[in-house]
């Protein structure tokens, strides 16, 4: 059985960086050891808790059920552990190391990998790792330990996840300036093109701007998953779509496309992370650089 006179950190750490990257090669390169010390690790760790933590095939690794559990079961005295020891070593600790990061595309494009690589300038040996996801890829990777941090559209009502409000995305009803000047009267009439087939953004303004028209009532002639190529086919084909104005900025100050909807409307962005009361120091300042700029870069 594991005991704290046998724990190793140094397995622990490896466990950790394996369960992220799911890679031993990257693993190896992450922890400056060889690949041959991130297999000694690991099977020196499954052999002190009697359970295989990782099934490994010819061409891919994942986390057992096992593994799966030992993970969360262990992560928040590992993080606390891994903590205290970066404190204790040195005060003035020197952020480095990676930081995994995911978002929507659209907002990461325009606010995030702006906003990190400002942050890289003040912390040079940082690296990050931004993967554009979709919201429950975003919320279970979060959870996981698979990403330190996280941007979602709703607050998080989950015990193992702790959210930040970020600020608001204003989202607007655009279309071609050939239709500026027709007065909408009926919604559901008009061409909409739709960002993916099921997401809720445009239901969302509905709901908001017009409560008694359903989603299902709109003609919706495409669904694509990219704001630039909505732009696109609203200015090329004179369609209606639901926008946030930071992705269509410079198509309205060009002219391309107008603001035609009655209102805006604002949607909240939140920044999320695992429950934990011990981030690792470098997680926890990239945090407190996003809480205090990122509100900012949305307007």
């Amino acid at each position: 059985m594991l005991s704290m006179n046998s724990l190793n950190f140094s397995n622990l750490e490896c466990f950790f960086t394996l369960s992220q990257n799911l890679s031993f090669s990257k693993t190896s390169t992450e922890l400056k050891i060889s690949q041959s010390a991130v297999s000694k690790r690991i099977r020196a760790l499954e052999e002190e808790i009697q359970a295989q933590l990782f099934i490994r095939t010819k061409h891919e690794v994942y986390l057992s059920a096992k593994g799966q559990s030992f993970l969360e079961s262990i992560r928040p005295v590992f993080m606390e552990l891994r903590q205290r020891i970066n404190e204790f070593q040195n005060e003035e600790y020197e952020f480095q190391g990676k930081i995994r990061f995911a978002c929507f595309q659209e907002i990461g494009e325009k606010v995030f990998v702006p906003l990190m690589n400002s942050f890289k300038k003040k912390y040079p040996k940082i690296q990050f790792d931004i993967k554009f996801l979709k919201t429950d890829e975003i919320i279970s990777g979060v959870k996981n330990g698979n990403y330190d941090l996280g941007v979602v559209s709703d607050s998080i009502l989950l015990e193992s996840i702790r959210s930040y409000h970020l600020g608001d995305e204003e989202i607007a009803l655009v279309t071609s300036k050939k239709n500026s000047t027709n007065k909408i009267v009926d919604l559901s009439r008009l061409p909409f093109v739709n960002y993916r087939e099921n997401h809720n953004l445009l239901g969302k303004y509905l709901k908001q701007i017009f409560p008694k028209l359903k989603l299902d009532q709109l003609k919706i002639e495409f669904s694509v998953s990219s704001h630039r190529s909505m732009a696109e086919l609203v200015h090329e084909h004179h369609y209606y779509a639901v926008l946030p104005l930071l992705s269509v900025k410079s198509e309205i100050q060009s002219g391309k496309l107008v603001n035609v909807g009655q209102k805006n409307f604002k949607s909240p962005l939140y920044l999320i992370h695992a429950d934990s009361d011990y981030l690792d120091i470098k997680v926890k300042e990239l945090k407190k650089y996003i809480l205090n700029h990122g509100k900012s870069c949305l307007e």
